[in-house]
């Protein structure tokens, strides 16, 4: 698991790949991630347990409104993973790989609603460094959604500009 600095300041680094249990789904977090989380977390309980926190990748947030968001969550778990049972009726969970190599990424402290600014400051960091987005906006969730102080940490696969 990679380690994830606790500075809300935005840094570039390497991580390597994970197997991921993952679920698919389309709409408003609000309204699909319940379901989406329990068969995560009953897969991964069911197959030696989670080895990292819930993560979650929106590649067409920018671009769509959150009813039409299409969100795949995922929780890594132990390499060796094949397969993951179906812990919640309707909703298949599926094993992949999720690669990653060079991240950029920041600690966002607050409410999702306002995960813009820690965005735009990751955005600037990028710019300034000759970096640019190669991939989906992803979050990783360090708090429940519920907690005093939410802590998510925004992570996008990057490249050197002069590699494009």
């Amino acid at each position: 698991m990679a380690t994830i600095s606790t500075a809300a300041q935005p840094h570039i680094h390497e991580m390597p790949p994970a197997t991921m249990l993952v679920v698919r789904t389309t709409g408003d977090p609000k309204d699909v991630a319940q379901p989406a989380i329990a068969a995560l977390f009953g897969a991964a309980t069911a197959v030696g347990g989670p080895r990292g926190a819930l993560r979650a990748r929106w590649p067409n947030a920018a671009t769509e409104a959150r009813q039409r968001w299409m969100g795949i969550w995922g929780i890594p778990v132990d390499d060796h993973t094949t397969e993951a049972p179906e812990t919640v009726p309707g909703e298949k969970v599926a094993v992949e790989t999720w690669d990653y190599g060079t991240v950029a990424e920041i600690v966002h402290e607050g409410p999702y609603a306002t995960e813009s600014a820690s965005v735009a400051v990751l955005h600037e960091h990028l710019e300034s460094r000759g970096y640019h987005i190669v991939g989906p906006h992803e979050e990783e969730y360090l708090t429940m959604p519920g907690a005093s102080v939410q802590r998510t940490v925004i992570r996008y696969p990057v490249a050197p500009v002069s590699s494009v």
